[in-house]
């Protein structure tokens, strides 16, 4: 065998002895999305939907003013409110695998806006 194969065969397998057998997973829902905005309203509501295995925590990310703070700290969550959202700003929300302690891979994100109402 090549030296060059032998020692690509042997990174690969180091990779696959040293990654856990099970990798964290979840998923992330924000609905209405968009939000519908009332006539006269400053702010609508949106609920997000959120559940992973392990620990992990949400994130959300303003992308019109570029700031980044922590949601929720819990694993699950069904329809949380969220009843900030402004008609001229972006949102990311991104639940974060924390199994390790730290922040590690993003599981799932969402972007929420806000609508006129119709």
């Amino acid at each position: 065998m090549p030296k060059f194969t032998r020692s690509l065969l042997m990174a690969t397998l180091a990779a696959l002895l040293l990654t856990p057998a099970w990798a964290a997973s979840g998923t992330l829902t924000a609905s209405p999305n968009p939000c519908a905005m009332a006539p006269g309203a400053k702010l609508c509501t949106t609920y997000l939907t959120w559940s992973a295995s392990g620990k992990a925590r949400v994130w959300v990310r303003n992308l019109t003013r570029g700031d980044e703070k922590e949601f929720s700290a819990t694993s699950h969550c069904q329809r949380c409110a969220v009843d900030w959202i402004k008609p001229a700003d972006k949102y990311v929300f991104t639940l974060y695998d924390f199994s390790s302690g730290s922040r590690g891979r993003a599981l799932s994100s969402v972007t929420v806006t806000a609508a006129e109402a119709r």
